[in-house]
């Protein structure tokens, strides 16, 4: 009979090896503005906004060799100044790919989009963004917001958080399926004549227009399937 020894059971033998493939690039020839745009498939991205005026672009990925060997991670810098793009793709869609973890620093006025299928989103500093998700919660921290500004959010399955500023000067609509809205800062509502009645009650709950302050740029929040809360900045 055979007797177990210790190293049947080390995390060779239990679980598959998982390596890890880093990169980092530094863009100097960026234009005023440009624009940045992020397609994701599975792992966290963070866009912070600085005052430098190029942008520093990080990517690990984190996988099994399979996994690895099946992830593209690609940087397309064909339409510089103007434009940059980083897209994640699987090389064989019936295969799984690596966790591809984004991290971007990008002057104030760029403009970044970022479309991920899975994993958490998180922004600050930044002035213009739109942001798609299918899955993963979504928390974006404001300290500015001006008349050029502009905020779109959508968020399939998962949570959206905006911290701002008390004084944030902006046009909101956020509106969510199966969530509820809730707001630490005054919001003005749009008048509309109605009922008092519980369709309203639960539509108020769900669905809003308003302005933040005296408003102005527009700021839109959607969420299917999660909360959309909106927190004042400490």
């Amino acid at each position: 009979m055979h007797a177990w020894q210790l190293s049947d059971f080390s995390p060779a033998t239990l679980f598959a090896r998982h390596e890890s493939v880093e990169s980092h690039e530094l863009i100097k020839r960026v234009a005023q503005p440009a624009s940045l745009t992020i397609s994701q498939e599975y792992g966290p991205v963070k866009v912070k906004g600085w005052d430098k005026e190029y942008i520093s672009i990080r990517t690990v990925q984190k996988g099994s060799k399979e996994q690895l060997e099946n992830t593209n991670v690609m940087l397309d810098k064909s339409k510089l100044p103007h434009e940059l793009t980083c897209t994640v793709s699987a090389k064989d869609a019936q295969k799984n790919i690596a966790e591809v973890s984004i991290t971007a620093e990008v002057p104030f006025t760029c403009n970044v989009t970022i479309n991920s299928t899975q994993g958490p989103i998180k922004t600050k500093r930044l002035l213009t963004q739109s942001i798609s998700s299918s899955d993963g919660r979504i928390e974006i921290h404001v300290d500015k917001f001006t008349v050029d500004s502009a905020i779109f959010v959508h968020n399939k399955r998962g949570s959206i958080t905006l911290v701002a500023p008390k004084k944030i000067q902006a046009h909101l609509t956020a509106s969510t399926f199966r969530g509820s809205v809730f707001s630490e800062l005054f919001v003005t509502l749009e008048p509309f004549t109605t009922l008092l009645n519980r369709d309203y009650w639960q539509l108020v709950k769900k669905e809003v227009h308003g302005t933040l302050g005296d408003g102005g740029a527009p700021i839109t929040l959607e969420a299917e399937n999660g909360d959309i809360k909106i927190v004042a900045k400490k």
